[in-house]
């Protein structure tokens, strides 16, 4: 997820939905994604997600708690999740539709999302230590999660992700400069 647990998803839209988004997106050609974010669609998609990613978390964890609630084929598919089509919030549904669940396709989701109270990166900042500062937490917050998954040969107790995400990426010389250090990694971690 791209914001921390616990977070406050909003419905009301702020400026950045409002006023920067459209006008970024209709400069750039894309006036279907600014007609959406006017609309407040982009809102909707958004918790729409948010709560699937919530459903996959908790569907995980029970099933990995042999939960018996959850045990059973319908949950072992994974989770319902929602077509690709706005179902609410879009001027063209403005009308109630009838909302069939039984066709929506299955899949297995693993959320990754910083802990609570993980400083949020604002929408409009562009300052280069809060950039940097928030990729590298997100980084850190997916190698711990996914680096004993994959079989990485390390200890987790020496070697976290915050020590991970500051050597991958640096505070220090020309943003340039780590693209120019090739990293070379074992194909079998790819």
């Amino acid at each position: 997820r791209s914001r921390p647990d616990g977070c406050v998803v909003e419905t009301r839209q702020h400026m950045y939905e409002r006023v920067v988004g459209p006008i970024y997106f209709r400069k750039h050609g894309m006036n279907q994604v600014a007609k959406l974010f006017s609309s407040g669609g982009s809102q909707y998609r958004y918790i729409e997600d948010v709560l699937t990613l919530n459903d996959g978390l908790t569907q995980g964890i029970a099933m990995g708690r042999n939960d018996t609630s959850f045990v059973g084929e319908k949950h072992s598919r994974g989770v319902k999740v929602p077509p690709r089509n706005l179902l609410y919030g879009n001027v063209m549904t403005a009308t109630k539709t009838v909302v069939d669940m039984d066709d929506w396709k299955r899949a297995h989701l693993l959320p990754i999302s910083l802990p609570f109270g993980a400083p949020e990166l604002p929408t409009l900042s562009q300052d280069k230590h809060e950039v940097l500062r928030a990729v590298r937490n997100g980084y850190a917050t997916a190698f711990d999660v996914l680096a004993p998954i994959a079989g990485l040969p390390f200890d987790s107790s020496i070697i976290r992700g915050e020590k991970v995400a500051e050597l991958l990426f640096p505070d220090d010389g020309d943003d340039i400069e780590v693209l120019n250090k090739p990293v070379k990694i074992k194909p079998s971690y790819i």
